[in-house]
């Protein structure tokens, strides 16, 4: 009952378009209070492109979408920048591989989203820096390609995760580099997020540290 009624109160808000103030009621407490915590601001993707933003990165020998694999490889051994005899596992749909090269490396927050959240005023550096950001666990991840290409540049509000646990994990997640990155929200984003969250009875990922 009581999240029907602020489920109600959030469809109230965003049709009346004031932000929602707090959610303070269902979810994860913490996840929650990252959600609270982010601006409520319209947001716009225009003049947007990929290039605004670095490709992987190579450290230590390495680039970023071989740190990941790397990162993110369940057995095996490693050489050089390949792992042999791994597998890899989706969480969005639970798809398994043994084979990386049937596996995309997903931002979490697309760029585009991230663009039209706040990184427009960033410094090329930063943005690099967040198109690389191995520091937090969720902000790069190894998925099937099929979700990769599917989910594109969409929200976890208008995208579902084919896997129920992987929806519940991409929510927090997004909210969770938002958090980490200091961007916004948009009213309706918001409000969808905070659903999203009252199907979450626990904490799934990490709390990030923020990026100064």
């Amino acid at each position: 009952m009581i999240r029907r009624l602020a489920a109600v109160a959030i469809a109230f808000a965003v049709t009346a378009g004031v932000a929602p103030a707090a959610y303070a009621s269902s979810g994860p407490p913490d996840v929650v209070k990252m959600l609270n915590s982010l601006d409520v601001r319209s947001e716009s993707n225009r003049g947007y492109s990929r290039e605004r933003f670095d490709d992987w990165t190579t450290r230590n020998g390495c680039d970023t979408r071989e740190w990941v694999l790397i990162d993110e490889a369940q057995g095996g051994s490693r050489r050089g920048c390949d792992m042999r005899g791994a597998r890899w596992f989706s969480y969005l749909d639970g798809i398994t591989t043994r084979n990386p090269t049937r596996f995309d490396i997903d931002h979490t927050d697309a760029l585009a989203e991230a663009w039209g959240s706040g990184a427009r005023n960033w410094t090329r550096a930063r943005r690099d820096a967040f198109a690389n950001d191995r520091g937090y666990r969720d902000s790069l991840i190894a998925t099937s390609a099929s979700s990769n290409r599917s989910k594109s540049d969409s929200p976890p509000t208008t995208w579902r995760a084919p896997r129920a646990a992987g929806q519940c994990r991409l929510v927090q997640a997004w909210i969770a580099v938002k958090w980490r990155w200091s961007l916004s929200v948009d009213a309706r984003e918001k409000a969808g997020l905070a659903r999203g969250l009252a199907k979450c009875d626990r904490r799934v990922v990490p709390i990030p540290r923020r990026v100064a």
